[in-house]
């Protein structure tokens, strides 16, 4: 059976992030995909670059359409910018008992706060920084100790690190060297 994806990301339109990129890796991997937008972006040029954020209403309804078409085995997680479209993804997550939650976030939208909410129903969260490894560890090992999901580091390359933290403690992870976390969850989800 073919398993089932959904990102809740940006639209890009150049099709180099966003839903459009995690599609396009999902079907690469033998998953089926859908999306939510959480806002549009136009990145076309250099004098192009503007951005719409979607309402959280239209980000309800398009949950309310994608789990109307039945189960979905993981979700990816990205550039939220309320707490109410938080909320909403998490009574969603928590309804329909989704098991693989991954949140990719840099550490400024970390500290923010604004995806606390969801580290119950989280198993991974994805890290992105531009810090060296010996910067961040202290603060990962002390996060990781407050909140509930492994956590992965990706640096600037967007290539994964080989160490990842759970409870406070370090520990190598089983999975290692995936170019998008929108392929590290297209694997999650094909191992159960």
């Amino acid at each position: 059976m073919v398993k089932r994806a959904l990102t809740i990301n940006h639209s890009d339109t150049t099709c180099r992030s966003g839903i459009q990129q995690d599609l396009q890796i999902f079907q690469a991997n033998g998953v089926f995909g859908f999306s939510v937008m959480t806002y549009l972006t136009t990145n076309g040029n250099i004098f192009s670059n503007t951005s719409q954020q979607i309402s959280d209403n239209v980000i309800k309804e398009q949950l309310e359409s994608v789990f109307s078409d039945g189960h979905i085995d993981g979700i990816k997680i990205s550039h939220l910018k309320t707490k109410d479209s938080v909320s909403i993804i998490k009574e969603f997550i928590d309804h329909y008992q989704v098991q693989t939650i991954l949140l990719e976030l840099t550490l400024e939208e970390l500290e923010s706060n604004l995806y606390d909410p969801l580290f119950l129903s989280t198993q991974y969260l994805l890290l992105r920084t531009t810090d060296s490894l010996e910067t961040t560890t202290k603060y990962l090992k002390e996060l990781s100790a407050r909140i509930h999901p492994t956590i992965l580091l990706m640096n600037e390359q967007y290539s994964f690190n080989s160490v990842g933290y759970h409870q406070g403690v370090e520990k190598k992870l089983m999975v290692t060297d995936f170019d998008s976390a929108a392929t590290l969850l297209s694997t999650l989800i094909k191992d159960k």
